[in-house]
């Protein structure tokens, strides 16, 4: 990368990211895709190699404290070049800063798997339909609607439905009377797993920023705490 403009320096630590998770969860704080790993021989016979991705008219790399690439590591720092870099950068800092965590799917997904985010409805739960609007809005998703489904047995499911940036999206309460109130909302992702990752990074990211609790299904939820270095 020509003329590097910024860097942020992460600290993540234990239990430590391959620099390939740490590539996920910070590109995908910043709504950029996974990107790729690049690596490139030097004169004196060294080498130098991480990751990169594109956000906007931006050019990001990410690379490591420690010369293996699959081994955990606990530094990093992040490059921004390009027009909008300097923005980008101060736009992470102040997203760990704001919620001093880094969101990573460890878990692998494949197609037919949908990871589901449980969402905390807080000291005063509504009822489902209140629920709903409210998750909506913490979210920042539209275009949802109701989905009744009857079973041959008498029973019953219903839930609400959306799509958004690729992703089949469900949202149902933990309770089965619509009026009551709604301790937790689970909300599924489904679709191909690089699309599902980032789109889950991004919205746990919008629902910590609002101070809103969150758990996952099956251990694939990890959060680690991390803290950013001044951007130079």
């Amino acid at each position: 990368m020509k003329a590097l403009a910024h860097t942020v320096e992460l600290t993540l630590p234990a239990p430590g990211l391959c620099l390939k998770d740490a590539a996920l969860a910070v590109f995908g704080m910043l709504g950029a895709q996974e990107g790729e790993y690049f690596f490139r021989p030097l004169a004196n016979q060294d080498c130098d190699f991480g990751w990169r991705a594109r956000l906007g008219d931006v050019q990001l790399q990410l690379r490591g404290s420690i010369w293996e690439q699959d081994l955990p590591d606990t530094r990093f720092r992040v490059e921004f070049a390009g027009k909008g870099g300097l923005a980008e950068a101060e736009r992470l800092r102040q997203l760990l800063a704001a919620f001093g965590q880094v969101i990573l799917l460890r878990k692998g997904l494949n197609k037919h798997q949908a990871l589901t985010l449980k969402i905390d409805m807080g000291k005063s739960p509504v009822n489902l339909q209140a629920s709903i609007d409210r998750c909506a809005q913490w979210l920042n998703v539209s275009g949802w609607r109701y989905v009744e489904k009857h079973f041959g047995n008498g029973d019953m499911d219903f839930y609400w439905h959306t799509r958004h940036e690729g992703v089949e999206l469900r949202l149902a309460g933990d309770r089965w009377e619509q009026e009551l109130p709604q301790e937790q909302m689970h909300l599924s992702l489904q679709g191909k797993r690089a699309t599902v990752e980032v789109l889950a990074i991004k919205l746990c990211a919008r629902l910590l920023g609002r101070g809103i609790a969150i758990t996952a299904d099956d251990g694939a939820l990890l959060i680690v705490a991390g803290s950013a270095g001044d951007c130079a």
